[in-house]
């Protein structure tokens, strides 16, 4: 966790490849390691400090399973980060499910969190589109 964590901030983002290529390979890899207590804080990482296209097949593949990760302990954490530092074609994914259920996000604790970053991180209009 430390090490693999460390290693995403201090190396290249090309010298973190095989971090991702790893999770990819396993069945549900990405959405396994979100909701894992040290597992996500990787997630976390690379998604903060690699580009967005270097982490879009990751990120992909946590957007299928959206409302399990946002609802989970550790896992909200890593969709507020593709709140905050992914593509914008993720960021729109990651709304247009809130949009569809703002209850549904608003009455769990964990996914309450994945709005609020929402609110934070993609502009008033869509705090405003949100609200209403």
């Amino acid at each position: 966790n430390h090490v693999l964590q460390k290693a995403v901030v201090v190396l290249r983002p090309e010298g973190t490849d095989f971090i991702i290529h790893e999770m990819l390979q396993r069945a549900n890899g990405p959405v396994l390691a979100s909701r894992h207590k040290y597992g996500c804080r990787v997630v976390q990482r690379l998604i903060e400090y690699c580009p967005p296209d270097q982490t879009s097949e990751l990120v992909d593949s946590l957007l299928k399973d959206l409302l399990l990760v946002s609802r989970h302990p550790y896992g909200n954490y890593v969709i507020q980060k593709v709140l905050q530092h992914g593509k914008e074609e993720h960021k729109q994914q990651i709304l247009a499910s809130i949009r569809n259920d703002v209850p549904g996000f608003a009455s769990d604790a964990n996914a309450a969190a994945v709005l609020g970053a929402a609110l934070r991180h993609c502009g008033e209009a869509v705090a405003k589109d949100l609200a209403t």
